[in-house]
């Protein structure tokens, strides 16, 4: 284990006063075991303040939303209530799981002080008091979201599947209500992930009573450093027998001792270099890449946007064009409620793309003024960063706060803040309210449930041309009049021309136009299709028989079919390509019975032909074609944001009802998906997934074809010498577009 950064001087003895923590910004660093708060142990190493829970925590100095009530100031009402809100779920959870697990602690185990005792709930004489007062609150909730991860951490070293719900879930969500997506968010979150990097704790072995809870601090891998008093005495006894065994013997000792042992330019040997700096790792769904700056994240997309401007019909051009000038009406209010903003939230000197859910945009927007703003009309998104002009951000801020609790003279008038209560007399809160959470979550979350839509689509052409495009259907009644095919019942009463209709997806109540001639001819056409029998010459265009056949006619498109993987792939390439319309992709139909629609319908560009497509929900693909490489593609080390795990509804219980938190929730796992480069593939994938990401994505996203990742994470159709290329959905994508959860029954 190496070292820290700094080794402070051991305490003459173990402090159960919380005055050596003055600043709570302190816990952020390793620091020495403390018999009364050993959860300090368990402090993340870095702390982003994000997900449904977290968020309402990421303000600073600049962007907390303070309001002046009279002659007062005090944090914004809406934001303390959700502070308020969380302190007393952390608080829950903590006091219900810790006793349940029968935890044993030190007599001198206390809590920290809370942060409602550093006065985000009081109204103070200044701006800047309540600022600071909001920063230190802020702040205090770090020693509680250790002491949660603590009692969780101890609830999941039970070697239980990690398939399953895990127990501390189970026990909160059946023993005591609490929402299962409030859980599930709080499971992945900087809580309950136990994976993440953690500070650690310099261990006083002569003074530590909490050995029994080191097991589980290893088991999570917290760094932990053993000091065992001075080289030249006797090291003191732990009193367990895997902790001594730790101890350096002697010999070790002596070895290190040395003159040189540990000189490095005396070994010879080549030294390791130094090692870079760790960046904090992107949002998953933000577009930026590890490592990326926000100047490479803005000249990269300058790229694609460019591609996507070339790809421009009229009609999208001018719904740009709306689309910039209802948001620069928005300079002064907040943006629409369809557009995304993020944040270029300053994380140890680094800048990373955050997202901002739609009840925090309004506490965000008027903190950056308009030269902060940039608004990309293609994706709908807006991005607010002081450094888009940091000559007015140092303008604006004279007194060059940090990010930190700022240092200000405490009024006389302010309410004395009394010492923290131990552990045992600290009451717990009551049960979280189902009522509460939700108001909560709506807020932050910025979605109130489902709302009632028109029926998307319908027939928007007399039933008879629908039924040649799509099914072949050629019967005119210029000639003699139709006479009904034998076997097929001859009665075409109302109830059997309604049933004709649902069979082709229209609604009776709303019937679309068909002239009287066309129904019965319709009506056999149907039933000799479904029941699989042979068609008609004069009904149908594939028939020899048919007055006008369809292979009689000359396609504006070549179809080739290839057989890849034992199924049908239909390649769409212009006859007579114009390379200054057609773009660099190859569209690809797995459905025979599409391409037939788009040679009946004379789709003369490919352009017309996969905008019919989208428009339509029909599943296509737009394929990059290079040649097959000898090796295999290689994979670079979880680098794709899409390998993380996505926030969606997770587990719930058999016979599980959602409610409107499920929906609010649901919508933002659904929009951040859909806001990434690769999500282009949902309006190719047809069906639902198109239907619901419709209105995310414009037809622009496709026709630009394939994303740069394509090669690394997309989907491959190999022929003997070629690879054709498209990005893809991944199972888990489809069950966030989709809403599904899972219920874990026992069955596998």
């Amino acid at each position: 284990m190496h070292q820290p950064s700094l080794l402070f001087q051991p305490p003459p003895s173990d402090s159960t006063d919380w005055a050596d923590f003055t600043d709570p910004r302190d816990v952020r660093q390793p620091l020495w075991s403390s018999n009364s708060y050993p959860h300090l142990a368990y402090m993340p190493a870095t702390i982003r303040f994000d997900g449904p829970l977290f968020l309402r925590l990421a303000y600073n100095n600049r962007t907390m939303p303070l309001q002046a009530d009279r002659a007062v100031w005090k944090l914004s009402s809406s934001v303390a209530a959700t502070w308020q809100h969380l302190e007393d779920t952390l608080l829950f959870v903590a006091g219900v799981l810790i006793p349940k697990l029968g935890m044993i602690f030190p007599l001198s185990f206390t809590d920290c002080p809370m942060p409602r005792t550093k006065g985000y709930l009081r109204t103070h004489k200044t701006s800047n008091i309540a600022l600071q007062c909001a920063l230190k609150s802020r702040d205090a909730f770090l020693p509680l979201i250790a002491k949660c991860s603590m009692a969780i951490a101890h609830a999941t070293n039970d070697g239980s599947p990690t398939t399953s719900t895990p127990w501390w879930i189970e026990y909160l969500k059946t023993n005591h209500n609490l929402h299962p997506e409030m859980l599930e968010s709080l499971r992945q979150s900087c809580v309950g992930n136990l994976s993440h990097p953690w500070v650690g704790v310099i261990v006083h072995v002569a003074t530590c009573q909490y050995f029994n809870l080191i097991k589980t601090m290893l088991h999570v891998e917290i760094p932990i450093w053993f000091y065992w008093g001075s080289c030249k005495s006797r090291p003191p006894k732990a009193g367990f027998k895997w902790v001594d065994s730790l101890c350096p013997t002697p010999d070790e000792v002596s070895a290190l001792l040395m003159p040189n042992a540990s000189s490095s330019n005396t070994s010879g040997l080549p030294q390791e270099p130094e090692p870079l700096p760790r960046l904090p790792a992107p949002e998953p769904k933000s577009g930026q890449k590890p490592g990326e700056t926000w100047q490479q994240f803005f000249d990269r997309q300058a790229v694609r946007l460019a591609q996507k401007e070339s790809c421009e019909t009229p009609e999208d051009r001018r719904r740009q064009l709306d689309r910039e000038r209802s948001a620069a009406d928005t300079t002064r209010g907040i943006p629409l409620s369809g557009y995304k903003v993020f944040v270029w939230m300053d994380e140890q000197g680094f800048r990373v793309r955050t997202q901002i859910n739609k009840g925090e945009v309004e506490s965000w927007w008027d903190n950056y003024t308009k030269s902060q703003r940039r608004f990309n009309s293609f994706d709908k998104e807006w991005d607010l960063c002081s450094e888009f002009d940091p000559e007015l951000e140092q303008s604006k801020n004279p007194m060059n706060f940090d990010d930190g609790a700022i240092e200000l003279p405490v009024w006389e008038s302010e309410e004395p803040m009394g010492p923290p209560p131990t552990f045992a007399t600290c009451p717990i809160p009551p049960t979280p309210l189902q009522q509460i959470w939700f108001e909560d979550l709506v807020w932050v979350l910025g979605s109130s449930g489902p709302e009632v839509s028109l029926t998307f689509g319908g027939f928007t052409e007399p039933l008879d041309f629908f039924v040649y495009n799509r099914f072949g259907f050629n019967w005119w009644p210029s000639g003699p009049a139709y006479r009904r095919v034998e076997g097929v019942s001859q009665v075409l009463d109302q109830p059997a021309w309604d049933q004709v209709l649902r069979t082709l997806a229209a609604e009776p109540a709303a019937p679309p136009f068909v002239r009287e001639e066309y129904k019965a001819p319709i009506a056999d056409f149907v039933h000799l299709m479904l029941a699989g029998q042979s068609l008609p010459g004069a009904l149908w265009d594939l028939s020899d028989s048919n007055e006008h056949p369809l292979h009689t006619e000359t396609p504006a498109h070549h179809v080739t079919l290839n057989k890849i993987n034992g199924s049908n792939y239909y390649f769409i390439e212009p006859r007579n390509p114009h390379p200054s319309f057609e773009p660099r992709w190859t569209l690809v139909m797995p459905s025979a019975a599409a391409v037939l629609e788009s040679i009946r319908r004379e789709l003369h560009l490919r352009d017309h032909v996969i905008q019919y497509f989208l428009d339509h929900g029909i599943a296509c693909s737009t394929r990059l074609c290079r040649a097959s490489t000898s090796t295999p593609t290689l994979h670079p080390p979880l680098i794709d944001h899409r390998l993380q795990p996505d926030v969606g509804l997770g587990w719930r219980p058999p016979n599980y009802k959602p409610d409107s938190i499920d929906y609010a929730s649901y919508e933002v796992a659904r929009d951040a998906l859909l806001s990434q480069p690769h999500a282009r593939a949902a309006l190719l994938h047809g069906s639902i997934v198109w239907r619901l990401a419709r209105e995310s994505i414009t037809n622009e996203n496709v026709l630009i074809g394939p994303t740069e990742d394509v090669f690394m994470h997309g989907d491959v159709l190999q022929t003997e010498n070629l690879e054709f290329w498209d990005d893809k959905l991944t199972d888990q994508d489809i069950d966030v577009i989709c809403g599904v959860y899972k219920v874990f029954t026992g069955m596998f």
